[in-house]
Protein backbone atom coordinates (compact mmCIF):
# COMPACT_ATOMS: atom_id res chain seq x y z
CA UNK A 1 0.00 0.00 0.00
CA UNK A 2 1.25 3.30 -0.56
CA UNK A 3 0.76 5.69 2.22
CA UNK A 4 0.03 9.16 2.48
CA UNK A 5 0.37 12.55 4.49
CA UNK A 6 -0.30 16.07 3.31
CA UNK A 7 -0.39 20.02 3.74
CA UNK A 8 -4.24 20.89 5.11
CA UNK A 9 -4.45 24.99 4.97
CA UNK A 10 -6.23 27.12 3.07
CA UNK A 11 -4.83 28.91 0.76
CA UNK A 12 -1.44 26.97 0.28
CA UNK A 13 0.91 29.24 -1.81
CA UNK A 14 4.41 27.96 -2.93
CA UNK A 15 4.65 25.67 0.18
CA UNK A 16 8.03 23.79 0.34
CA UNK A 17 6.97 20.80 2.73
CA UNK A 18 6.24 18.27 -0.65
CA UNK A 19 9.93 18.88 -1.81
CA UNK A 20 11.66 18.27 2.14
CA UNK A 21 9.01 15.34 3.02
CA UNK A 22 9.50 13.53 0.00
CA UNK A 23 12.95 13.47 -0.06
CA UNK A 24 13.07 11.96 3.11
CA UNK A 25 10.77 9.60 1.86
CA UNK A 26 12.88 8.99 -1.16
CA UNK A 27 15.51 8.33 0.54
CA UNK A 28 14.68 5.68 2.87
CA UNK A 29 12.62 3.75 -0.23
CA UNK A 30 9.31 4.48 1.84
CA UNK A 31 5.79 3.74 -0.44
CA UNK A 32 4.59 7.97 0.80
CA UNK A 33 4.01 10.64 -0.64
CA UNK A 34 2.96 14.31 0.88
CA UNK A 35 0.63 16.39 -1.05
CA UNK A 36 -0.77 19.85 -0.83
CA UNK A 37 -4.63 19.48 -0.23
CA UNK A 38 -6.08 23.25 -0.26
CA UNK A 39 -9.01 22.87 2.00
CA UNK A 40 -11.35 25.48 1.93
CA UNK A 41 -13.38 25.99 5.12
CA UNK A 42 -16.62 24.13 3.81
CA UNK A 43 -14.55 21.18 3.45
CA UNK A 44 -12.70 21.11 6.20
CA UNK A 45 -14.23 18.04 8.43
CA UNK A 46 -14.59 15.92 5.45
CA UNK A 47 -10.58 16.68 4.77
CA UNK A 48 -9.94 15.38 8.14
CA UNK A 49 -12.49 12.38 8.52
CA UNK A 50 -10.59 11.09 5.48
CA UNK A 51 -7.80 10.87 7.49
CA UNK A 52 -8.50 7.87 9.74
CA UNK A 53 -8.45 5.45 5.95
CA UNK A 54 -5.79 2.84 6.38
CA UNK A 55 -3.74 5.00 3.53
CA UNK A 56 -3.64 8.07 5.35
CA UNK A 57 -0.53 8.65 7.87
CA UNK A 58 -1.98 12.07 8.69
CA UNK A 59 -1.10 15.73 7.92
CA UNK A 60 0.12 18.80 8.37
CA UNK A 61 -1.97 21.98 9.43
CA UNK A 62 -1.06 25.48 8.56
CA UNK A 63 -3.08 28.95 8.03
CA UNK A 64 -6.19 29.29 9.00
CA UNK A 65 -6.82 26.00 10.90
CA UNK A 66 -4.54 25.29 13.27
CA UNK A 67 -7.18 26.18 16.52
CA UNK A 68 -10.15 25.48 14.12
CA UNK A 69 -8.90 21.74 14.15
CA UNK A 70 -8.77 21.21 17.77
CA UNK A 71 -12.16 19.87 18.36
CA UNK A 72 -11.76 17.40 15.29
CA UNK A 73 -9.21 15.72 17.01
CA UNK A 74 -9.75 12.41 18.80
CA UNK A 75 -6.51 12.84 21.18
CA UNK A 76 -5.07 16.27 21.99
CA UNK A 77 -1.39 15.57 23.00
CA UNK A 78 0.53 18.07 25.57
CA UNK A 79 2.66 19.64 23.14
CA UNK A 80 -0.92 20.72 21.55
CA UNK A 81 -2.73 21.12 24.66
CA UNK A 82 -0.08 23.13 25.86
CA UNK A 83 0.41 25.53 22.62
CA UNK A 84 -3.46 25.70 22.03
CA UNK A 85 -3.17 24.62 18.44
CA UNK A 86 -2.84 21.66 15.93
CA UNK A 87 0.19 21.70 13.29
CA UNK A 88 0.50 17.85 13.01
CA UNK A 89 -2.12 15.03 12.74
CA UNK A 90 -0.94 11.33 13.54
CA UNK A 91 -3.45 8.89 12.52
CA UNK A 92 -2.61 6.50 15.44
CA UNK A 93 -4.86 2.84 14.97
CA UNK A 94 -7.87 4.81 14.02
CA UNK A 95 -7.87 7.88 15.78
CA UNK A 96 -6.65 11.39 14.60
CA UNK A 97 -3.89 12.74 17.57
CA UNK A 98 -3.38 16.33 17.47
CA UNK A 99 0.11 16.79 17.78
CA UNK A 100 2.32 20.66 17.57
CA UNK A 101 5.86 19.98 15.94
CA UNK A 102 5.81 24.36 16.02
CA UNK A 103 6.95 24.75 19.08
CA UNK A 104 9.86 22.35 19.44
CA UNK A 105 10.62 23.33 15.72
CA UNK A 106 11.14 27.38 16.73
CA UNK A 107 12.77 26.13 20.16
CA UNK A 108 15.57 23.86 18.38
CA UNK A 109 15.93 27.36 15.79
CA UNK A 110 15.64 29.63 18.71
CA UNK A 111 18.38 27.51 20.45
CA UNK A 112 20.54 27.51 17.47
CA UNK A 113 20.62 31.33 17.81
CA UNK A 114 20.54 32.49 21.28
CA UNK A 115 20.83 30.57 24.12
CA UNK A 116 18.84 32.80 26.78
CA UNK A 117 15.98 35.42 26.32
CA UNK A 118 15.14 38.19 28.74
CA UNK A 119 12.43 40.03 26.91
CA UNK A 120 10.58 39.13 23.67
CA UNK A 121 8.08 40.62 21.63
CA UNK A 122 5.73 38.45 19.65
CA UNK A 123 4.04 39.71 16.53
CA UNK A 124 0.55 38.33 16.14
CA UNK A 125 -1.91 36.31 17.65
CA UNK A 126 -2.64 33.17 15.57
CA UNK A 127 -1.37 29.44 15.76
CA UNK A 128 2.41 30.51 15.37
CA UNK A 129 2.27 33.11 18.04
CA UNK A 130 0.53 30.38 20.43
CA UNK A 131 3.70 28.61 19.26
CA UNK A 132 6.30 31.17 19.96
CA UNK A 133 5.14 31.65 23.25
CA UNK A 134 5.04 28.25 24.33
CA UNK A 135 8.88 27.88 23.16
CA UNK A 136 9.53 30.96 25.22
CA UNK A 137 8.19 29.67 28.29
CA UNK A 138 10.90 26.72 27.64
CA UNK A 139 13.31 28.87 27.12
CA UNK A 140 12.28 30.32 30.62
CA UNK A 141 11.78 34.36 29.01
CA UNK A 142 11.26 36.96 31.62
CA UNK A 143 8.32 38.85 29.71
CA UNK A 144 6.31 38.00 26.58
CA UNK A 145 4.89 40.96 25.07
CA UNK A 146 2.13 40.29 22.19
CA UNK A 147 1.90 42.84 19.66
CA UNK A 148 -1.61 42.35 18.15
CA UNK A 149 -4.11 44.44 16.59
CA UNK A 150 -6.78 41.53 17.34
CA UNK A 151 -7.53 42.85 20.92
CA UNK A 152 -9.97 39.59 21.49
CA UNK A 153 -7.35 37.20 19.59
CA UNK A 154 -4.78 38.72 21.87
CA UNK A 155 -6.80 38.28 25.01
CA UNK A 156 -7.81 34.57 24.39
CA UNK A 157 -3.81 33.66 23.77
CA UNK A 158 -3.31 35.24 27.49
CA UNK A 159 -6.00 33.39 29.06
CA UNK A 160 -4.46 30.26 27.53
CA UNK A 161 -1.54 30.28 28.32
CA UNK A 162 -2.46 31.20 32.17
CA UNK A 163 -4.17 28.72 32.65
CA UNK A 164 -2.19 26.20 30.84
CA UNK A 165 1.10 27.17 32.74
CA UNK A 166 0.20 29.26 35.65
CA UNK A 167 3.08 28.28 37.40
CA UNK A 168 5.33 30.72 34.52
CA UNK A 169 2.51 32.85 32.81
CA UNK A 170 1.20 35.79 35.09
CA UNK A 171 0.46 39.29 34.98
CA UNK A 172 4.27 39.91 34.86
CA UNK A 173 5.48 37.50 32.40
CA UNK A 174 3.01 38.15 29.66
CA UNK A 175 1.39 41.26 28.11
CA UNK A 176 -0.68 42.53 25.40
CA UNK A 177 0.22 45.80 23.66
CA UNK A 178 -1.73 47.92 20.55
CA UNK A 179 1.18 48.20 17.83
CA UNK A 180 2.20 51.73 17.24
CA UNK A 181 1.43 52.47 20.89
CA UNK A 182 3.85 54.14 23.52
CA UNK A 183 3.82 51.02 25.04
CA UNK A 184 5.20 49.11 22.62
CA UNK A 185 7.73 51.34 21.87
CA UNK A 186 8.59 50.90 25.23
CA UNK A 187 8.76 46.86 25.09
CA UNK A 188 10.73 47.09 21.74
CA UNK A 189 13.22 49.08 23.18
CA UNK A 190 14.05 46.34 26.18
CA UNK A 191 13.73 43.27 23.76
CA UNK A 192 16.29 40.89 22.74
CA UNK A 193 13.93 39.08 20.76
CA UNK A 194 11.55 39.88 18.57
CA UNK A 195 9.66 36.62 17.14
CA UNK A 196 7.45 37.78 13.58
CA UNK A 197 4.51 35.06 13.91
CA UNK A 198 1.98 37.32 11.93
CA UNK A 199 0.70 36.89 8.13
CA UNK A 200 3.24 39.74 7.17
CA UNK A 201 5.93 39.21 4.60
CA UNK A 202 3.54 36.35 3.42
CA UNK A 203 3.29 36.64 -0.57
CA UNK A 204 -0.51 37.70 0.43
CA UNK A 205 0.96 40.44 2.93
CA UNK A 206 4.35 41.99 1.84
CA UNK A 207 3.76 44.42 3.94
CA UNK A 208 6.19 44.83 7.30
CA UNK A 209 4.71 44.93 10.79
CA UNK A 210 7.62 47.21 12.35
CA UNK A 211 7.90 50.70 11.07
CA UNK A 212 11.78 52.43 10.82
CA UNK A 213 10.99 54.42 14.02
CA UNK A 214 10.23 51.30 15.65
CA UNK A 215 13.28 48.85 14.39
CA UNK A 216 15.72 51.71 15.29
CA UNK A 217 14.14 51.50 18.74
CA UNK A 218 15.43 47.72 19.38
CA UNK A 219 18.55 47.03 21.05
CA UNK A 220 21.85 46.52 19.01
CA UNK A 221 22.35 42.85 20.10
CA UNK A 222 18.01 42.12 19.67
CA UNK A 223 17.36 38.73 17.41
CA UNK A 224 14.72 38.99 14.90
CA UNK A 225 13.07 35.90 13.82
CA UNK A 226 10.83 35.68 11.49
CA UNK A 227 8.55 32.50 10.93
CA UNK A 228 8.09 33.32 7.35
CA UNK A 229 10.47 31.07 5.31
CA UNK A 230 11.88 34.19 2.74
CA UNK A 231 13.72 37.37 3.25
CA UNK A 232 10.53 39.40 3.97
CA UNK A 233 10.86 43.04 4.63
CA UNK A 234 11.30 42.76 8.31
CA UNK A 235 14.20 40.49 8.35
CA UNK A 236 15.69 42.76 5.72
CA UNK A 237 15.10 45.95 7.69
CA UNK A 238 16.82 44.46 10.58
CA UNK A 239 19.91 43.17 8.99
CA UNK A 240 20.51 47.00 7.82
CA UNK A 241 20.80 47.95 11.12
CA UNK A 242 23.02 44.96 11.95
CA UNK A 243 20.76 42.86 14.28
CA UNK A 244 21.17 39.31 14.08
CA UNK A 245 17.98 38.22 12.13
CA UNK A 246 17.08 35.09 10.41
CA UNK A 247 13.73 33.83 8.21
CA UNK A 248 11.74 31.04 9.16
CA UNK A 249 13.61 28.02 7.29
CA UNK A 250 14.70 26.08 10.15
CA UNK A 251 11.43 26.16 11.99
CA UNK A 252 10.16 24.40 9.04
CA UNK A 253 12.73 22.35 8.89
CA UNK A 254 12.66 20.80 12.47
CA UNK A 255 9.13 21.27 12.89
CA UNK A 256 9.27 18.94 9.80
CA UNK A 257 11.58 16.37 10.74
CA UNK A 258 9.83 15.97 14.45
CA UNK A 259 6.24 15.58 12.38
CA UNK A 260 8.31 12.51 9.95
CA UNK A 261 9.58 10.58 12.51
CA UNK A 262 5.66 11.17 14.11
CA UNK A 263 4.34 9.61 10.83
CA UNK A 264 6.75 6.79 9.75
CA UNK A 265 8.14 5.90 13.77
CA UNK A 266 11.57 6.13 11.90
CA UNK A 267 14.47 8.49 12.40
CA UNK A 268 14.35 11.70 10.14
CA UNK A 269 16.86 12.01 7.47
CA UNK A 270 17.03 15.05 8.47
CA UNK A 271 20.86 16.33 6.34
CA UNK A 272 18.68 15.82 3.14
CA UNK A 273 15.49 17.42 4.58
CA UNK A 274 17.68 20.49 5.24
CA UNK A 275 19.52 19.80 1.97
CA UNK A 276 15.59 19.56 0.11
CA UNK A 277 14.39 22.67 1.43
CA UNK A 278 17.27 25.01 0.56
CA UNK A 279 17.50 23.59 -2.79
CA UNK A 280 13.79 24.33 -2.79
CA UNK A 281 14.05 27.61 -1.39
CA UNK A 282 16.56 28.35 -4.16
CA UNK A 283 14.35 27.72 -7.02
CA UNK A 284 11.32 29.54 -5.20
CA UNK A 285 13.09 32.80 -4.54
Amino acid sequence: MDFQVGLIGFPIVNSLSPAMHNAAFQSLGLNMEYHLWNTEQSDLSQRIAMLKNPEFLGANVTVPYKQTVLPLMDVLAPSAQQAGAVNTIVHRNGLLVGENTDVSGLLQALQELRRQISRAVVIGSGGAAYAACAALAELNTGHTAIFARNVPAADRMMRHFIAAQPEYWNADSISHVLPGSPGAAEQLAAADCVIQASSFGAAHNSGCPLTAEEIALLPDTALVYDVILYETPLVQAARQRNLEAANGASMLLYQGALAWTMWTRCSAPIEIMRTALQTALGVAQ
